[in-house]
């Protein structure tokens, strides 16, 4: 096999393996949020997430390309996605 096909076989596992890292830790961060949301009345009176959560589902994702926004990229962007989320777990919810 020659050297360009091993490469191409390489990335292919590496963004496989990427992939694979991407869906298990966002199945963590969809377990941990509804979680944490229950226990703040699914921040219906949180007009701003907690650090604190906002820090740990950063560090969750500290090996993917996510990873790479600026801070206040990130807490805009998971703010939303967090909130949306847990809208949508309230709605079950009740």
């Amino acid at each position: 096999m020659s050297h360009e096909a091993k490469h191409r076989g390489s990335l292919a596992v590496d963004e496989g393996e990427e992939g694979g890292r991407a869906i298990a830790i966002e199945e963590g961060i969809s377990a941990f949020v509804p979680v944490y949301a229950s226990e703040c009345n699914y921040l219906s009176s949180i007009r701003r997430l907690d650090l604190e959560l906002l820090h740990t589902t950063k560090r969750m994702v500290a090996y993917l390309e996510v990873s790479a926004l600026r801070s206040a990229d990130w807490e805009r962007r998971s703010s939303r996605a967090i909130r949306s989320g847990v809208s949508s777990t309230r709605c079950v919810a009740e």
